[in-house]
């Protein structure tokens, strides 16, 4: 019993050590998403204003272009973060139940 105990203990820590690493992945993820976008942001704002400069008929067109790049930028880095978490929720849910199919099999035996 007190072995089982001990092995239940270690599967546990080991699943945790695991969601940690997880987590960090995730993070690191995420922050990079958000430096592509921004870097992305930049270059596009760099981009608008020199054609700005060339020419004030462009004005408008600039303006619709950084509103829609805004758009699409947000929409994909929002879609990505979900899916993000959406996976790590999926993740943990399944490694809770796995744990909880080791605890059940080793306790019936």
């Amino acid at each position: 019993m007190f072995i089982i105990i001990i092995i239940i203990i270690i599967i546990i820590i080991i699943i945790i050590i695991i969601i940690i690493i997880i987590t960090i992945i995730i993070i690191i993820t995420i922050i990079t998403i958000i430096i592509i976008t921004t870097t992305t942001t930049t270059i596009i704002i760099i981009i608008i204003i020199i054609t700005t400069t060339i020419t004030t008929i462009t004005t408008i067109t600039t303006i619709t272009t950084i509103i829609i790049t805004t758009i699409i930028i947000t929409t994909i880095t929002t879609i990505n973060i979900i899916i993000i978490i959406i996976t790590t929720i999926t993740i943990n849910i399944i490694i809770i139940i796995i744990i909880i199919i080791i605890i059940i099999s080793s306790s019936s035996e």
